[in-house]
């Protein structure tokens, strides 16, 4: 029988100001138990009054109340839609910020998501990057449908999700990042790719600094 090795997941982020932008509305989050990894990003919804305020109140709800949804079994619609619930009870005028969570199990390859918003979560292998989470938004358009802080969503419109992580790692970004990625994708795989966390972030630093007109956060987990 197979021993039961406990998978410890090593990760690197990187985060740079928007050109324009008087301060980073994005936030991440990485918690790690004994039990399981949690690792997200959020993005200020850029036009809304106090969209950096709910990144932080996102940010915080996850860190303080994930044992209650993930302990004994993965509840992570639940907690996203808490969460939401609790910034729209702060009753802050446009409250509002996008997210993409992943969960990773320690004794397994398996990965439960979710994304509200227009985040994304990447699959990244040797061969090819791909988009694992899908876009909140209105067809052929940049207005999100759905966000943290709508106090229009119910429960039922945040779906978890789950599959196995078996080849090449994950990479959770804000559109600040991954809208200059995909003008570029060969050139962003090939860093990616890198053997040096190191030599990752700081190359991936100079494609992005004073090109980027949004927020651009990076959260790499291998």
């Amino acid at each position: 029988m197979a021993e039961n090795v406990k998978r410890d997941k090593n990760f690197f982020a990187l985060s740079l100001k928007g050109i324009g932008r008087l301060q980073n509305q994005d936030a991440r989050l990485v918690i790690q138990s004994e039990m399981y990894d949690v690792f997200a990003v959020f993005d200020g919804v850029g036009s809304a009054k106090n969209a950096k305020k709910a990144t932080q109140m996102a940010a915080m709800f996850i860190r303080k109340y994930h044992e209650r949804f993930l302990h004994e079994r993965i509840r992570l619609s639940a907690m996203i839609a808490e969460c939401n619930d609790y910034i729209v009870a702060s009753n802050l005028i446009e409250p509002f910020s996008t997210v993409c969570i992943v969960v990773i199990l320690k004794h397994s390859e398996d990965v439960f998501y979710i994304s509200v918003g227009d985040s994304r979560i990447y699959l990244v292998t040797n061969q090819y990057i791909e988009q694992i989470s899908k876009d909140d938004k209105v067809s052929d358009s940049n207005v999100l449908n759905k966000c943290l802080g709508m106090a229009e969503l119910g429960h039922g419109d945040f779906e978890q999700k789950r599959f196995r992580l078996e080849r090449g790692f994950l990479a959770l970004c804000t559109d600040g990042f991954y809208s200059l990625m995909e003008k570029n994708k060969l050139l962003f795989f090939n860093v990616l790719n890198k053997k040096r966390p190191s030599t990752i972030r700081e190359n991936l630093r100079k494609m992005i600094k004073g090109n980027n007109l949004d927020d651009a956060t990076l959260l790499v987990i291998k």
